[in-house]
């Protein structure tokens, strides 16, 4: 049986994050549309880090179809523009940083 370096060192493995249960398209968070979920695991100590929305298709297209359409005005806007609206919109006190 093979052992983790955090079982031979005896070390603690991270908290488990949050938030990382549903994808961010077209401006919303939402379940994936496949209604599953795959595991981000720590190789030191092989747990479970995070629970991960798994995306379907649809979702990476609806993703970059809005992402395409977003990005026309984001280039129209001025550099000034463009930094004040990406300060404004990170939250560093939500999981992940949400988007308001």
């Amino acid at each position: 049986m093979t052992s983790t370096p955090a079982e031979e060192l005896g070390t603690a493995a991270p908290a488990p994050y949050s938030g990382f249960d549903s994808l961010y398209v077209g401006g919303t968070w939402r379940a994936g549309g496949t209604g599953r979920y795959g595991d981000d695991l720590d190789p030191w100590s092989g747990g479970r880090v995070a629970r991960i929305a798994l995306a379907s298709t649809a979702d990476v297209r609806e993703a970059l179809e809005s992402a395409r359409d977003a990005q026309k005005a984001w280039a129209a806007a001025s550099p000034g523009a463009r930094a004040g609206g990406a300060h404004r919109r990170r939250d560093p006190h939500r999981p992940q940083g949400r988007i308001k």
